[in-house]
């Protein structure tokens, strides 16, 4: 055969070789692994630190009776226990692969950044709170960018 005829059909069977390792790679981005596993375990860490962090509020509280529960407190507690709900929220939309899961998520972050914000704010001992407030405005910050950017977050939360 001549070379002109050969050709085409060679580069037909290149591109038909391409396709499965395409979408071979496609599939391998989505689901839970990587950047999105870390999310997951380092959501379930914020969990339990949150509810050890209420067990103090409370141990504190009930042990010394003489402190008393003023406002700045019990924002602080409350900020707590809706940060818990968001936690809750926000794993349960991942694992579940909910569509507008990546979009939640993000809002929840924004809120978090919030509620340093606030917590910072009302606290007395500024100095003690600055580095908490600058590591969730940091994180909150690196999980927005990737929730937005991520190929894995598209790959898994669109199909």
């Amino acid at each position: 055969m001549p070379e002109r005829y050969l050709k085409p059909m060679l580069n037909a069977n290149k591109r038909q070789k391409l396709r499965p390792i395409m979408q071979l790679s496609q599939n391998s981005m989505s689901g839970i692994k990587g950047w999105l596993l870390f999310f997951v375990i380092y959501s379930f860490y914020l969990l339990i630190s949150n509810l050890i962090g209420l067990y103090f509020e409370f141990y504190i509280y009930m042990l010394v009776g003489t402190i008393g529960w003023n406002l700045a407190r019990t924002i602080s507690v409350g900020i707590y226990l809706f940060s818990e709900v968001l936690i809750i929220v926000s794993l349960v939309l991942i694992l579940k692969k909910k569509r507008k899961g990546p979009n939640i998520i993000i809002q929840i972050e924004i809120i978090t950044i919030i509620f340093g914000f606030l917590n910072f704010i009302l606290t007395i001992n500024k100095i003690d709170e600055l580095p908490s407030l600058i590591s969730t405005i940091i994180f909150g910050s690196i999980w927005i960018l990737y929730f937005k950017n991520s190929k894995r977050v598209k790959a898994t939360f669109e199909s």
